[in-house]
């Protein structure tokens, strides 16, 4: 596999074309960019918990309420449905147990 980098809000990200084309938004960004590097106008540091999940399909706990809303916002840019299903589910839990 290759490598493939993609600026999100001024980050550098490398992971292969294969796990960024899992999000049909990047998969297109990468189509039209050719050869040169995609940018994102959103923020890096949350890009960083979306390709954790493009590169493992987990969605991992979270109990800061606003983190996790501005994440479901990412999840739903980028076009993952099971992702932003996953935060929403949280989103839940959290608000049961008081987080």
């Amino acid at each position: 596999m290759s490598r493939y980098c993609i600026e999100v809000g001024g980050w550098v990200f490398v992971s292969t074309a294969e796990t960024l084309s899992q999000s049909p938004v990047i998969k297109q960004l990468i189509f039209d960019a050719g050869e040169d590097m995609p940018f994102i106008d959103r923020d890096g540091g949350r890009f960083q918990y979306v390709l954790d999940y493009l590169r493992t399909g987990t969605v991992y706990p979270l109990v800061d309420s606003a983190y996790l809303a501005s994440l479901v916002s990412e999840a739903q840019f980028y076009g993952l449905e099971h992702m932003t299903t996953e935060l929403e589910r949280l989103q839940r839990i959290n608000a049961i147990v008081g987080k």
